[in-house]
């Protein structure tokens, strides 16, 4: 939950698999494997992930602590991006939860960082 103390002050780094729906199986195996040995982890930075398959586009999200040390956040995302094992790099956008908390949207708000 966005609001949980662990959640409130994070926000997540959101992957949109609209024509790459096929490729859903392979990210997420590969990002649990990431997490669970510890290769994706930046300064204890990870809280949760989540995937969901939807009709209009699969969506992957991991979840963190913070949302404004730079450094660590993009460190983060290069390293998901590169546990995804993809021969080309996938697009993905960091919002904060305090954004979701305002609008009470999960995935439509702004993003603070962008890879690539």
């Amino acid at each position: 939950m966005w609001e949980d103390e662990a959640n409130a002050k994070g926000g997540k780094w959101v992957i949109n698999l609209k024509s790459d729906k096929n490729m859903l199986n392979q990210y997420w195996e590969n990002l649990v494997l990431g997490i669970i040995g510890e290769t994706i982890d930046v300064a204890d930075e990870i809280t949760g992930a989540v995937v969901a398959r939807r009709r209009n586009g699969d969506r992957i999200a991991i979840w963190t602590r913070g949302k404004d040390d730079a450094d660590v956040i993009m460190a983060l995302g290069h390293n998901i991006q590169s546990a995804l094992e993809s021969d080309r790099p996938v697009q993905m956008e960091f919002q904060a939860h305090e954004d979701s908390m305002r609008t009470g949207a999960s995935y439509t708000n702004p993003f603070r960082f962008k890879l690539p």
